[in-house]
């Protein structure tokens, strides 16, 4: 009996094609001309003649229903950034051009940062700057692909294109560097001065360890909606 009830279901689960029920609804048959399968007392299919088919053409009409599951949306947003360093040079006093020095200069690097959606819905990203020493001469600001810069303002980040033929995560690209009171926020001269003076002689020099300082941090704030 055992061995009987195992092939039985055997067959069952190889006749149901994978994602299909097993118990779909019969299908029903409505007549549309004549009434087949329906006897006259004399024995003989009730079909119509040909002068007898139906005036106007019948038809017939029947709702197509699917049936709506829960849609779940997903968040995976990541960052990606490169390490924020730079290099104050050493400056040295030149009694016979009465200048300052210098023979590297400031690294003229940038922080990139990235923040990727992944999501199916969008994320509001959020870029906050924070200047550790107002008195150094050096600031520090991050902008957009655009060249504008961001700071404090919510930025939409776009979800995952579902309806694309090849759905790709969505990128927010900023770049960060260190600002002076030059045109566009350049550094200038005096202010490479004034940040190695604060930083050597001046209130900064307690704040140096390992010969590094720590000018301003960034925080990166990612939310579900723009307030």
């Amino acid at each position: 009996m055992k061995k009987t009830f195992a092939l039985l279901l055997a067959a069952l689960m190889l006749a149901v094609p994978l994602g299909l029920s097993a118990f779909a609804a019969d299908p029903v048959t409505d007549h549309l001309v004549g009434t087949k399968g329906e006897k006259t007392p004399g024995g003989i299919d009730n079909g119509v003649g040909e002068e007898s088919f139906p005036n106007p053409n019948p038809s017939n009409s029947q709702n197509v229903d699917v049936i709506v599951q829960t849609l779940t949306h997903k968040y995976a947003v990541d960052i990606t950034y490169t390490d924020a360093g730079y290099k104050l040079p050493g400056l040295t006093w030149n009694v016979d051009e009465l200048r300052y020095d210098d023979t590297d200069g400031v690294l003229d690097t940038t922080v990139d940062v990235t923040v990727t959606n992944y999501s199916d819905l969008p994320v509001w990203v959020t870029m906050a700057v924070t200047d550790r020493a107002a008195d150094d001469a050096l600031g520090f600001a991050f902008e957009n692909a655009e060249g504008d810069s961001v700071n404090t303002t919510p930025i939409q980040l776009d979800a995952v294109d579902v309806a694309a033929v090849t759905p790709e995560a969505v990128d927010l690209e900023l770049t960060g560097k260190l600002v002076g009171s030059g045109a566009d926020g350049a550094l200038t001269d005096a202010d490479i001065l004034a940040a190695v003076t604060y930083y050597t002689e001046g209130n900064g020099k307690d704040s140096v360890s390992e010969n590094k300082v720590t000018v301003a941090t960034y925080t990166v704030t990612v939310s579900k909606s723009s307030s």
